[in-house]
C-alpha cells in the first residue's frame, strides 16, 4: 500500500482529508499528518513514505522549502500540492520541483475526489514500476533481449516498447528507468570483449536520453539508438563476427564427434537462429555450419584412416556417424572413393615414397 503523508497548518483540512478519503479501497494508508514542514520532512524520512499532500502556505516550514529540501536529499516521494491560489506561480512551483499535481482549496466533495484519483492513479504507477523493473532484471527477459540483440532484430524491441506506449499506468519515470536499463545492456553487449572504449558513448546516450521530455520520445530515442550502434563501423562489426565465429569453431570441434551433433545444437547453445548463425558464419568461412561440421568429420577421419588401423566402422563413429554406411556414402561423394580405397591407395603412396 502506498504511505501517505499529510501537511496542513489548518487542523479542520487535516481532520478532513483523514476522514473522507477511502484509504483502503484506493491501496493507501494514513501514515501521519504534520502541521508544517519541518516536522512533515522529519516524519516523511522516518516512515518513508510514498506520497505527501502538502500545503503551500504554512508557517516555519512552507510547502515549497519542503518539497526543494526533499528533491536536494534525492528523495524519490511524490508531492501533491494543496494551494488556495489559481495562478500561474503555482503551477511554476509545481513543474520547478517536479510536483505530480496541485489541488485548489477550499476542500470538497469534488476536490476529494480529484486526490482520490491522484493517489490511485500514483499508485497504479509504482505497481507498473515494480513490473516493470522486475521484468526487465528477470534473467528471462535478459534473456530474450540477448537473443534479440544475437539477432540484430528489432522485433523484441519495437513489440515490448508499443507494449508500454499504450500502458496509461506507466509513468515518464518508469519509462525512462526502463530505457536506461536497456541502453545499458545494448552497449555493454555490443562492445563487450572488444577493443573499442564505450564508456563515453554510453554515457553520451544517458544524458540525451534522460534530456527527453515524454515516454514516447524516450521509447523512440532508444529504438533509434539500438538501429545505430548496431551500423558498427566495418571494423567493429568484423572483430565482432570474427569473435562470434572463432568461438562456434571451438565449440564444433569439442563436439563433432556426437552422432546427435548438428546445426541447431550450435545455435541454440549461441541463442541464434539457424539462418542469421549461418549468415555470420559463412561470411567469414566461407561455409555453412553444417558444410564445416562434415568437412570437419572428413578431416578427421582421414587422419584415422592414414594414421590407425581402425576398422571404417569404429571411425565412422568416432567421427560422429552412427550408421557406417550413411558415412561410406558421404565419403565417397568428398574423395571420389570408399573410405577403405582411401587408405589403400594413400599407404601405396607412403610406401612407394620410403
Amino acid at each position: 500500500m502506498l504511505k501517505v503523508l499529510i501537511v496542513d497548518d489548518d487542523q479542520l483540512t487535516l481532520d478532513c482529508l483523514k476522514k473522507f478519503i477511502h484509504w483502503e479501497n484506493i491501496g493507501c494508508e494514513l501514515a501521519d499528518m504534520a502541521q508544517n514542514g519541518a516536522v512533515a520532512y522529519d516524519l516523511a524520512i522516518e516512515k518513508d513514505v510514498d506520497v505527501i499532500i502538502s500545503d503551500i502556505k504554512m508557517p516555519v516550514v512552507d510547502g515549497v522549502e519542503l518539497c526543494q529540501k526533499l528533491r536536494e536529499g534525492n528523495h524519490n516521494v511524490q508531492i501533491i500540492f494543496l494551494s488556495a491560489y489559481s495562478d500561474f506561480h503555482t503551477a511554476q512551483l509545481a513543474m520547478r520541483y517536479h510536483v505530480t499535481d496541485y489541488i485548489l482549496k477550499p476542500l470538497s466533495l469534488e476536490t476529494i475526489s480529484s486526490l482520490e484519483n491522484l493517489l490511485l492513479r500514483i499508485r497504479n504507477e509504482r505497481m507498473k514500476r515494480n513490473d516493470y523493473l522486475s521484468l526487465i532484471n528477470s534473467a528471462e527477459f535478459m534473456e530474450y533481449a540477448r537473443v534479440a540483440m544475437k539477432e540484430e532484430s528489432l522485433l523484441f524491441y519495437t513489440s515490448f516498447f508499443e507494449e508500454i506506449k499504450c500502458d496509461n499506468d506507466v509513468d515518464f519515470n518508469t519509462v525512462r528507468l526502463v530505457c536506461a536499463r536497456l541502453l545499458d545492456m545494448i552497449y555493454d553487449f555490443v562492445y563487450s570483449g572488444t577493443n573499442v572504449s564505450y564508456f563515453a558513448k554510453k554515457q553520451n546516450a544517458m544524458e540525451q536520453l534522460m534530456s527527453h521530455k515524454n515516454k514516447e520520445a524516450a521509447i523512440d530515442y532508444v529504438c533509434n539508438i539500438y538501429k545505430s550502434v548496431f551500423q558498427l563501423s566495418d571494423n567493429e562489426a568484423k572483430a565482432r563476427h570474427d569473435s562470434i565465429v572463432t568461438s562456434v569453431e571451438g565449440y564444433i570441434h569439442e563436439n563433432y564427434q556426437y552422432n546427435y551433433f548438428g546445426v541447431s545444437n550450435v545455435a541454440k547453445q549461441y541463442f541464434f537462429s539457424v539462418t542469421h548463425l549461418n549468415r555470420i558464419f559463412k561470411a567469414a568461412t566461407g561455409m555453412t555450419v553444417s558444410e564445416y561440421i562434415a568437412n570437419l568429420r572428413m578431416t578427421k577421419a582421414v587422419e584415422l584412416l592414414l594414421h590407425t588401423e581402425l576398422p571404417i566402422n569404429k571411425i565412422a563413429e568416432k567421427v560422429g556417424y552412427s550408421s557406417d554406411t550413411y558415412f561410406i556414402r558421404l565419403f565417397r561423394s568428398k574423395y571420389k572413393g570408399s573410405p577403405s580405397e582411401y587408405r589403400r591407395s594413400h599407404l601405396n603412396e607412403y610406401t612407394k615414397r620410403s
